[in-house]
């Protein structure tokens, strides 16, 4: 279903712009020239970090574990 495959898509996108302010945080760390500044760094990994543990809470209740979808899934993580 497009829902769910859009969920991983979110969830993806959280990896892929975690890792992007990793490597620019270790760009920074290595002295390689970098405009971006520390703060920003931090911050965009904390909103991302954060943003990827929602959306997989997200997907585990909507869809559960076992593959069901909606309150069936839901009830059955909660019995676990």
């Amino acid at each position: 279903p497009l829902a769910e495959s859009s969920q991983d898509y979110q969830i993806l996108q959280m990896i892929i712009l975690m890792l992007i302010h990793v490597y620019i945080l270790a760009m920074k760390l290595t002295g390689t020239d970098c405009d971006v500044d520390l703060d920003n760094i931090f911050w965009g990994v904390a909103l991302y970090v954060s943003y990827l543990i929602l959306f997989t809470q997200y997907f585990k209740n909507s869809y559960g574990t076992k593959g069901k979808k909606g309150k069936e899934g839901a009830e059955n993580n909660k019995k676990d």
